[in-house]
């Protein structure tokens, strides 16, 4: 995305196949704290990332590359939401 300077959406589909997931869950991934994502990291990374761990956050961060939208094929609304988030990305 940063080489080609092309803006993006992340869409989630198949979200219909998860239904009974607990929002709070979904949510993590919709919308990654940053916060939390830089814990996770150094809690699981060698510290001698760390540098480089916070520097890739802050650049997905600043991207909003991290950001997804959900897609429920099943719904009319869910497929309408879909089609006017394209539709005003573009414009």
């Amino acid at each position: 995305m940063l080489s080609t300077e092309c803006g993006h959406r992340n869409f989630l589909t198949k979200i219909d196949l998860i239904k009974n997931l607990p929002v709070k869950i979904l949510d993590r991934y919709n919308f990654p704290s940053m916060e939390h994502l830089n814990r996770d990291l150094s809690n699981f990374s060698n510290h001698g990332f760390r540098k480089l761990n916070q520097s890739i956050l802050q650049l997905l961060e600043v991207f909003s590359m991290l950001y997804y939208e959900t897609l429920d094929s099943s719904s009319i609304e869910s497929l309408g939401e879909f089609l006017k988030s394209i539709l005003t990305f573009y414009d």
